[in-house]
């Protein structure tokens, strides 16, 4: 019995540490299928006042009555922001957080950008990336992720379906 517990034991690790990735491949595919879709899919936008200098967008794309894809866009005086997620069955499967900053104070050319991207799972983040380097969570940070994903979903949907 003492035997096989210790390749029983490497083969749970070696195939957890497998299914992490091929999560992360699935979510990465699934992103990639919503944005090939996009050209075909219904799109409805709001216009977000009083929360940025210049103004936002908040904007939803649906397959029928399905959300897909929502986000919004804040602008500045020396740059914007974005948040955008992308949905599988209603639930967040991605956020992109971009924050451009311009080379000069309104002039809409980006001088640099700062990009951050959480994949989740079924009840955690999957994966966290800045600017395409990973970089691991706090676990209060994971568990506060899905939670502020979820809200801030359900208060852009209810923008842009007034």
């Amino acid at each position: 019995m003492k035997t096989y517990f210790l390749p029983t034991i490497a083969l749970f690790l070696c195939s957890a540490a497998g299914a992490g990735n091929d999560d992360l491949k699935s979510l990465r595919a699934d992103v990639a299928r919503i944005e090939r879709e996009l050209p075909a899919l219904t799109a409805r936008s709001h216009d977000i006042m009083g929360q940025s200098a210049e103004g936002g967008e908040a904007r939803g794309w649906f397959r029928g009555k399905t959300l897909v894809k929502i986000g919004s866009t804040f602008g500045g005086e020396s740059g914007r922001a974005s948040r955008t997620y992308w949905l599988r069955n209603g639930n967040p499967i991605t956020l992109l957080v971009r924050r451009e900053n311009y080379d000069k104070p309104l002039s809409g050319r980006v001088k640099s950008r700062d990009d951050e991207q959480f994949y989740f799972g079924r009840a955690r983040v999957v994966g966290h990336f800045h600017n395409s380097k990973s970089a691991p969570l706090s676990a209060k940070a994971n568990s506060q992720a899905l939670r502020h994903a979820r809200e801030e979903i359900a208060q852009l949907r209810r923008m842009i379906e007034r």
